[in-house]
């Protein structure tokens, strides 16, 4: 059991209990100390499964709550560095020259693969309004994706920079050293205004990420699951 699991578990549960024992005298008293108590399932679960329900509840957690104990984002951080290493990370320079010589025939080259194994200056997720990642413990946007992939310092960063012109973040665990949430256009099964207006839309968050000086082009996802 992991202390960053064993945290945010009891974390979630004083959250889901809400203020009502705020002003009640007898919240210490036997009765209320069941609601801090790690389940035996959890505890006897595989480590697949207990990080399963890791990522649910970072994925959940407000960044309205502030930041994590020093000791919860380092087993965070460790966890998730052991992830990447286990990853094939792919360095966009060697990938590059590949993609011109595509161009210059007259080809155009698309990368498939996980985003955060990519080695580049710059990701850009395609985020939502709220640019703060996705809460949906079972939704594989790329903004989940991206988001538990690099860990709970990301929403945390974000959530500080929304009261600011948006700018990239920094990346805490994977090979890109920034990463660009941008919201983008909806098409038009979601708009119902048919495809019109949506590449100008498009356009125009292109350039945004690239009016940052990220030293290269920034890696875009080709879609969003929205």
């Amino acid at each position: 059991m992991s202390v960053a699991l064993a945290h945010l578990w009891r974390e979630n549960a004083s959250a889901a209990r809400g203020h009502d024992d705020d002003d009640d005298e007898s919240c210490e008293h036997e009765g209320h100390e069941g609601h801090d108590r790690l389940p035996q399932q959890l505890l006897n679960a595989t480590p697949a499964a207990q990080r399963r329900v890791l990522r649910s509840l970072l994925t959940q957690r407000s960044p309205w709550l502030g930041p994590l104990p020093a000791d919860v984002l380092a087993d965070i951080d460790a966890i998730l560095q052991r992830e990447l290493s286990q990853k094939t990370v792919v360095d966009a320079v060697q990938w590059a020259s590949q993609a011109e010589a595509a161009t210059a025939a007259g080809k155009m080259a698309v990368w498939r693969g996980d985003i955060t194994a990519l080695k580049v200056d710059c990701i850009v997720n395609a985020a939502n309004s709220g640019m703060r990642g996705c809460f949906q413990p079972d939704h594989m946007c790329i903004d989940n994706v991206i988001h538990a992939a690099a860990g709970p310092q990301l929403r945390a960063e974000c959530h500080e920079l929304m009261t600011v012109l948006r700018r990239p973040c920094s990346m805490f665990v994977y090979p890109s050293h920034k990463t660009e949430h941008r919201r983008g256009p909806r098409g038009a099964d979601r708009t119902g205004q048919g495809d019109q207006g949506v590449q100008p839309a498009l356009a125009l968050c292109a350039a945004h990420c690239r009016s940052f000086d990220h030293g290269r082009p920034p890696s875009w996802p080709h879609l969003d699951s929205r």
